[in-house]
C-alpha cells in the first residue's frame, strides 16, 4: 500500500464521522440507514486501528479488501454530497477532491487485486461454496456462542446476565439452551450485556477490545444483500470481521475456523480472477455496475417503485454477465451510467456500496 494512501486515511474517517454525525445527512444525502453508516465507520475503525499495529499483527488480504471497500464508500459519499476534503500537510494547508482519493484507492486495488489471485490460485484449491452468506453467518455465529460461554463464566453482574437472558428468550419465544438460538438473538443478547471497557478486557483477553465486530455483523453482515455479497472486497471484509472475533474467542488457532476462512478467500479470489480476466482482455471491470444493478432491484423490490433515480459515481459503468446464455448479449450491451451532476445542492440520488 502507498503511503499516500495511508497518510489520506485519517483524513477519511474524519470526513466519514462528519457523515455520519447528523441524522440528516444520512437521510437527505446517503440515502443508507445510520447503522448501516456507522458500522462502515466501525469497519474503517477496526482496520486504522490495525494498521497502527501491524507489528503484533500482520495486515491481510482480508484487512485490504475492508480497507478499501469501506474507503471507496465512504470517499464516494463525500463525492456525491460535494464535500472536499481539507487538511495540513507538511504545514500546508492541502484541499483535494474525494474522486482523486478514489483514484488512488482503485491503483492500489488493481495492484493487489493481481497479487491476491495469483496466490490464492497457486495454492490449487479445488473448493466451492455454494452459499457464501451462509457460511459467514455460520462461522460469525460459532464465535459469538464462544465469546457468550467467556461472559457465562467471567461476567461480574451475573443477575443482568440472567435477566436480559430471559427477556430475549421470552421475546422470541426461544430454547432454554442458547446454543441452539439464531445467531442474531445471540449477538444481540451479548450487545446488551457488554460491559465497560475494563471488564470487557478481562472477559476477552483482549487489551481495548470492543463491541464493534458484533455490531458489524449485526447491521452490515447480517442484512447484506446480493449486491454486497457480489463483490469480493464486501466478503474479504466479513472474513476480517471474523478474524477479530477470533481474537477475542481465542480461537486463532482453531483448524476447522482456519480452513472454512480460506475456502471463503478462494471464493471472493475466483470473483477477482473474472475482472482480472477481463481487464486484460481489454476489457472494463464489472464489480461496481453489477453491485449497482444489482441495489436497484433490490430498493425497487423494498419501496416498490421503479429505481430511476439509481446513479453511480463512476465515468463508465458495465453490467457483468449474471448467466452463461446470456454472455454474448451482455457484452455486446454496455451500460453506461450518467456521470453526476457537479455543484452544491444536496445530492440526493441513492447511492450503493460498492
Amino acid at each position: 500500500m502507498s503511503s499516500t494512501c495511508l497518510w489520506d486515511y485519517t483524513h477519511i474517517v474524519t470526513i466519514g464521522l462528519r457523515l455520519v454525525s447528523y441524522p440528516a445527512n444520512i437521510e437527505t444525502y446517503l440515502q443508507v440507514s445510520s447503522s448501516t453508516a456507522c458500522s462502515v465507520l466501525r469497519i474503517m475503525r477496526m482496520t486504522r486501528n490495525k494498521a497502527s499495529h501491524r507489528g503484533d499483527w500482520p495486515l491481510t488480504n482480508a484487512w485490504m479488501g475492508s480497507f478499501i471497500w469501506a474507503t471507496k464508500a465512504v470517499l464516494l459519499w463525500a463525492s456525491n454530497c460535494a464535500i472536499r476534503l481539507k487538511f495540513k500537510k507538511n504545514k500546508r494547508k492541502v484541499s483535494l477532491q474525494p474522486r482523486k482519493l478514489i483514484m488512488e484507492v482503485e491503483k492500489i486495488e488493481k495492484t493487489w487485486k493481481r497479487e491476491f489471485v495469483k496466490d490464492i490460485i497457486a495454492l490449487e484449491l479445488d473448493t466451492h461454496i455454494s452459499n457464501i452468506k451462509r457460511e459467514v453467518v455460520y462461522l460469525h455465529g460459532s464465535h459469538c456462542r464462544s465469546l457468550y460461554r467467556r461472559f457465562r463464566a467471567r461476567y461480574n453482574d451475573q443477575q443482568k446476565l440472567d435477566r436480559v437472558f430471559q427477556r430475549i428468550r421470552g421475546d422470541y419465544e426461544l430454547d432454554r439452551d442458547y446454543e441452539k438460538w439464531p445467531s442474531k438473538r445471540l449477538c444481540r443478547l451479548i450487545l446488551e450485556i457488554w460491559p465497560k471497557k475494563d471488564e470487557a478486557d478481562e472477559i476477552t483477553g483482549v487489551e481495548n477490545s470492543s463491541s464493534d465486530p458484533l455490531l458489524v455483523f449485526e447491521e452490515l453482515v447480517l442484512p447484506a444483500g446480493p449486491a454486497y455479497w457480489n463483490n469480493p472486497n464486501f466478503v474479504l471484509l466479513c472474513i476480517f470481521n471474523i478474524r477479530v472475533l477470533m481474537k477475542m474467542t481465542k480461537r486463532t488457532k482453531d483448524v476447522y475456523d482456519i480452513g472454512a476462512i480460506k475456502n471463503i478467500e478462494v471464493e471472493a479470489a475466483r470473483m477477482m480472477a473474472r475482472d482480472v480476466a477481463a481487464e486484460n482482455a481489454g476489457e472494463p471491470t464489472n464489480i461496481e455496475g453489477e453491485a449497482a444493478r444489482i441495489m436497484a432491484r433490490d430498493v425497487a423490490a423494498e419501496h416498490a417503485e421503479e429505481p430511476t433515480n439509481i446513479e453511480v459515481e463512476e465515468a463508465r459503468v458495465t453490467v457483468r454477465d449474471v448467466a452463461a446464455e446470456h454472455a454474448e448479449e451482455s457484452r455486446s450491451k454496455p451500460v453506461h451510467s450518467r456521470s453526476s451532476e457537479r455543484g452544491s445542492k444536496p445530492c440526493t440520488r441513492k447511492t450503493p456500496i460498492v
